[in-house]
């Protein structure tokens, strides 16, 4: 099951107990998988972290939404979303999410109003702060005011 994708203790344990393993043999393969090195859940939240910031373009709530539900301790996350996202590198990351969905959108064919409005929601649903939205689409409306 390692062979496929990077799995947290809480994955493991989960598949192990759904295969009828008992909670004991269960404990003992999961340590077992982390002394050798098969389970590194540092390695998963660095992983995410990065993919999120270059590839996939979500914001630091997402990302700690998903990793803390995958299990991966809160205190760890913290960690790595502190070093390799920090908060003042959010707004880059909702930019380059905001130009590649501008691109790809029919902006042509909506009224401004509402391409922001579906814009907003999108970084929303995403994961970016409030604050992080807000100066986004200050920028994103001014754009499209000088263009107009």
């Amino acid at each position: 099951m390692l062979a496929h994708r990077a799995l947290t203790r809480r994955e493991v344990n989960g598949r192990l107990k759904a295969g009828g393993v008992s909670p004991e043999a269960a404990r003992e393969t999961i340590l077992e998988l982390v002394a050798d090195g098969y389970i590194d859940e540092r390695a998963i939240a660095e992983d995410a972290v990065r993919l999120g910031r270059s590839e996939r373009l979500v914001g630091r709530f997402l990302l700690r939404h998903e990793l803390t539900r995958r299990g991966i301790p809160e205190q760890l996350v913290e960690e790595v979303l502190t070093r390799d996202y920090p908060n003042v590198s959010e707004p880059d990351v909702a930019r380059k999410f905001v130009e590649r969905r501008l691109r790809t959108s029919s902006g042509g064919s909506l009224l401004r109003e509402t391409l922001l409005r579906r814009v907003a929601g999108a970084l929303e649903r995403r994961g970016f702060a409030g604050e992080t939205i807000g100066i986004v689409m200050s920028e994103v409306s001014r754009t499209l005011n000088a263009v107009d």
